[in-house]
């Protein structure tokens, strides 16, 4: 990454909410916030960090703004989607998109390891984020993570897959840190869908 990529991409697609940033997918009039795209940007600001392109300030206000809208603060996912309305700026709904919450959890790791003394507890938010992954993105009858929330075990969506969910260094990564033996299974899981598919 050069720092005038990491710049310009921050001036045309990071844009503020309060003391929060988001990365905007829609347009400056009418501006859409996803999950995914917010994973990104923590991933790519993390990146542009490491590099001394930016300071953790640019991180924080993006963890805020995912942090403003988790589903709750004992359901840490985050909600896919949030528009502005005649009412205001809201989420389209309750429900989460597992790959957005993946990257962002990737991205907390590297942050907590990056500024390991930060007052923002990266680290701890990492780990409230896999529990809630683990809890609601999971399934049982594929041993593999589920697109989200709503693919519950009542509706045929829980046995759809996307590719963008079954990454398993992710997963060798979340085994590492939180030392639990469901992401070891998990990546050997996805491991082994993924030969299969190919």
């Amino acid at each position: 990454m050069q720092k005038n990529s990491y710049w310009d991409w921050y001036r045309n697609y990071v844009s503020q909410s309060s003391k929060r940033t988001f990365v905007n997918t829609g347009t400056q009039e009418d501006p859409v916030a996803l999950s995914e795209s917010q994973g990104y940007g923590m991933l790519i600001t993390l990146l542009a960090a490491q590099k001394g392109y930016t300071k953790e300030d640019q991180f924080m206000r993006l963890f805020h703004y995912y942090k403003a809208n988790r589903i709750s603060e004992q359901n840490t996912l985050m909600k896919w989607q949030q528009k502005k309305s005649p009412n205001g700026w809201s989420s389209v709904d309750q429900n989460n998109a597992t790959d957005g919450d993946l990257d962002i959890a990737y991205a907390l790791i590297q942050a907590d390891k990056l500024w390991p003394d930060s007052f923002e507890q990266y680290g701890l938010a990492a780990q409230q984020l896999l529990a809630s992954i683990k809890a609601h993105n999971y399934s049982e009858k594929t041993g593999l993570l589920t697109v989200g929330n709503w693919a519950t075990v009542d509706s045929k969506a829980e046995t759809m897959i996307r590719t963008s969910d079954m990454i398993p260094h992710y997963f060798e990564t979340f085994a590492a840190y939180t030392k639990d033996p469901f992401w070891t299974k998990l990546e050997a899981h996805t491991t082994k869908a993924l030969t299969q598919m190919s």
